[in-house]
């Protein structure tokens, strides 16, 4: 079965880097991000810094998405462009993404040149 989704994924290597992007950019309060996770603000901060090889749970991924939402749905998109879609079709996406920016990058290029 063949799911074709249209979205912009995020680009972020791992999903440690992405969840730290989304609490910090959510446009709540860490401490408030926390509270909806039962977390003290300390916590979260150490747990999305790695202090001491601390780890995101895995159980409170969801509450996350949720408290962060809209930005949240980012892990959403993030997950399912990194399982559910093949190497040639992100292949594809990032030359046709690099096609729609070759002129401005040409325009930029000749910019630099005067």
């Amino acid at each position: 079965m063949d799911v074709t989704l249209s979205f912009e994924p995020p680009r972020f290597e791992t999903l440690k880097e992405l969840i730290a992007h989304v609490v910090y950019s959510c446009g709540r309060p860490v401490k408030h991000v926390a509270a909806d996770l039962d977390m003290s603000p300390p916590e979260l901060t150490q747990i999305i810094a790695g202090t001491e090889g601390r780890r995101f749970p895995l159980e409170k991924l969801s509450a996350l998405i949720d408290a962060t939402a809209p930005r949240g749905h980012l892990i959403i998109y993030w997950l399912i462009d990194r399982h559910l879609t093949d190497k040639v079709a992100r292949k594809d996406r990032a030359l046709s993404m690099l096609e729609a920016m070759l002129p401005e990058l040409m325009q930029v290029v000749e910019e630099a040149k005067r």
